[in-house]
């Protein structure tokens, strides 16, 4: 690929995958990866056409934002933000995927008892995804085992 400027687009998609708003004109794109942590993402679009009704109808939480350069996805999650500007701009502002967690209430009651952390992380995972799976397929590494004491006897007093 050749070394230059990149060309940026958006996109809002629903839950159930159905294109909300295709952003054509955008104003200013905003995204980052931030390790081990949750990552924000932010577009400034100046609607065209009929884009302006179909950005009327995005919603927070409802719906995801997905940010391409030059074609290819970089960056998706949910809007948290939507904002409608005087001056006929839209503001969309967005977090990363993992954020749809901390959204989300457990479907049932569950009372885990003597159970690996691995497979209560698993559950809650698996149970905040669904029914309504916003587009992410998750993977779930298999159960690890922790070492409760070392072999050679008491933990030192330091790690105890």
């Amino acid at each position: 690929m050749a070394v230059g400027c990149a060309s940026h687009q958006a996109a809002i998609i629903d839950r159930d995958g159905g294109t909300v708003a295709q952003a054509d004109v955008l104003l200013q794109v905003d995204w980052s990866r931030v390790l081990d942590d949750n990552s924000t993402a932010s577009v400034l679009i100046q609607p065209d056409g009929n884009c302006c009704a179909q950005l009327g109808r995005v919603r927070a939480w409802r719906h995801k934002l997905v940010i391409y350069r030059d074609g290819l996805p970089v960056w998706e999650g949910p809007t948290i933000s939507p904002e409608f500007n005087a001056d006929g701009t839209v503001l969309i502002q967005a977090a990363d995927i993992p954020t749809w967690l901390d959204r989300r209430v457990p479907h049932d009651s569950v009372r885990f008892t003597a159970e690996d952390l691995t497979n209560i992380a698993t559950w809650l995972i698996k149970d905040g995804f669904a029914p309504d799976d916003p587009g992410h397929t998750v993977t779930i590494v298999p159960p690890i085992t922790f070492l409760v004491a070392p072999q050679w006897g008491a933990w030192p007093p330091e790690l105890a």
